[in-house]
């Protein structure tokens, strides 16, 4: 049977095409239209789909209760966040979830809360939290510390007047239900909550052992600061040390995704264990292990979580000789982070991990195959110019809407930061597996000190460069979707002309 159209040749990308649609309808219509109206639309919905014989029909009925369920899942989602708070100061017990962070006076960590005002909480409360430090006797609060305090709730808003980035909306869509400052003298530590379920145990003590880790690489003196920092970030996962300048040099040269927890680090791990055990079942299975422990261990955070389902779901279904498997997957790998927390559709992160994904899968092969190398080097260079222009093709929208600046020298830069970080990364899991031979540690950590500081310096200069970013200024979401409808007219536009051409037609784009 032919399968005519491009839609109708990924029936997942068109599921989670619809379920996004319903998210954002969804969030639109909220509160004036709530779960229960949604639901029973989506019922409607189903009934009209076993009513209705034409295939055709049938269709419309199902991505019309795809729809309708994306709306409901926000909505419920949005009553979720929406849940009230005691007035008044509340007592209330919980336990330090993240790496606290001393930023000046104050302390700053998050807090998932199990009891409130002498009742235990049916599900735990995610609590953005600022603790005074006690001028006399400063603190040390590390994860997994139990609390017991006393303080006002309030529900997330902003501070700052005028401000282009809408914190309280952020915290929401995080998942943050309240934040709260604590007075030194309002609190005590106390022992791990015994009401958390055995899964957040597990959770928290990989935390807590990441943490110490991370304190080992705090009190090593002989390491550059950023270069520290860059460390810290990649192989841990924590970003708080990295300076304003750092972040704006990796910014400008285009190398922001080195420093978070991405597709990038899962990639490169599971390529590791790939390598290490041959691209078969047995192999494919250890390296999917590989990415959720290396995920896991650095504290689960939503983008690593959302490489890791991606990844896994790709890597199965390459075990099946079905063509078209490349958009379902990433379709499917969608569906499975939405359907369970709708409001990671609004993450910028998410968005962009997706879109650049979907930009390699559709637009690699076309561009690799125009030229194909027959020089191994060669070969391998015009692939990485490949993979960064056509992940950049569905990306730099959403970087000019968002942050209103675009990086002109991405190309360089990736031919740069992809290998360092693949070595600080290969080298980490050496580290790690030589703990006990202290010297050889030493060794490899401070190989990954010197490539650290080697890439440090080279994004610092391509950042100085002239014209290493265009700020433009940010863009409207109309002007993002004009673009968008340039992009992929352009490049249906290049199929056409392949598909024509002898030598552009060397392969197919899906």
């Amino acid at each position: 049977m032919q399968v005519n159209g491009f839609l109708q040749r990924f029936p997942l990308l068109r599921i989670a095409l619809y379920l996004a649609i319903g998210i954002i309808v969804g969030e639109a219509c909220y509160p004036t239209l709530g779960t229960g109206f949604w639901a029973i639309c989506a019922s409607i919905g189903l009934v009209a789909a076993f009513l209705f014989k034409p295939p055709k029909w049938q269709n419309c009925c199902i991505l019309f209760v795809t729809l309708t369920l994306g709306a409901a899942l926000i909505s419920r989602s949005n009553q979720k966040a929406d849940r009230p708070l005691p007035h008044g100061i509340s007592h209330f017990e919980g336990i330090i979830t993240s790496t606290p962070t001393l930023k000046g006076k104050t302390w700053r960590c998050d807090l998932m809360l199990t009891r409130l005002n002498g009742q235990a909480l049916h599900e735990a409360m995610k609590v953005k939290t600022t603790i005074l430090n006690d001028p006399n006797r400063p603190m040390q609060l590390q994860v997994c510390n139990g609390i017991i305090a006393t303080s006002v709730l309030n529900k997330p808003q902003n501070h700052w007047k005028n401000a282009s980035f809408d914190y309280a909306l952020w915290l929401r869509r995080h998942g943050y239900q309240a934040e709260t400052f604590i007075p030194y003298n309002q609190f005590h530590t106390a022992k791990f909550p015994i009401t958390l379920s055995r899964w957040q145990r597990i959770t928290l003590h990989i935390r807590q052992f990441r943490d110490h880790i991370l304190r080992h690489f705090t009190t090593s003196t002989d390491i550059e600061q950023q270069d520290k920092a860059i460390l810290q970030a990649m192989v841990l996962g924590h970003r708080e040390a990295i300076s304003k300048a750092t972040r704006e040099a990796y910014s400008r040269s285009g190398a922001s995704h080195v420093l978070a927890l991405s597709g990038l680090h899962i990639g490169i791990i599971f390529s590791l264990f790939l390598l290490v055990f041959r691209r078969n079942a047995l192999g494919i299975f250890l390296s999917i292990i590989a990415a959720w422990a290396f995920a896991l261990f650095v504290g689960l955070p939503s983008s690593a979580i959302r490489s890791a389902v991606m990844l896994t779901i790709y890597a199965l279904s390459t075990l099946s000789n079905e063509e078209n498997q490349g958009l379902n997957s990433l379709a499917l790998a969608a569906l499975v982070v939405l359907l369970p927390q709708p409001m990671m559709l609004w993450d910028i992160s998410f968005q962009l991990s997706f879109m650049a994904v979907a930009g390699i899968l559709i637009a690699y092969k076309p561009l690799f195959y125009a030229v194909y190398p027959t020089n191994c080097l060669l070969r391998w260079a015009w692939g990485m110019i490949c993979i960064s222009l056509s992940a950049q093709m569905l990306t730099f929208p959403l970087l000019l809407h968002y942050f209103g600046s675009f990086a002109t020298y991405f190309l360089l830069t990736n031919f740069i930061v992809i290998p360092a970080a693949t070595a600080i990364l290969y080298l980490a899991l050496l580290a790690l597996g030589s703990m006990l031979i202290p010297a050889l540690q030493t060794w490899i950590i401070n190989l990954m000190t010197m490539i650290a500081g080697w890439m440090n310096t080279a994004v610092t200069t391509i950042s100085h460069l002239p014209y290493a970013a265009i700020d433009s200024g940010k863009i409207s979401i109309l002007q993002t979707i004009c673009l968008y409808i340039a992009v992929f007219s352009l490049m249906r536009i290049y199929y056409i002309i392949s598909e024509r051409h002898p030598l552009l037609h060397r392969q197919k784009a899906f």
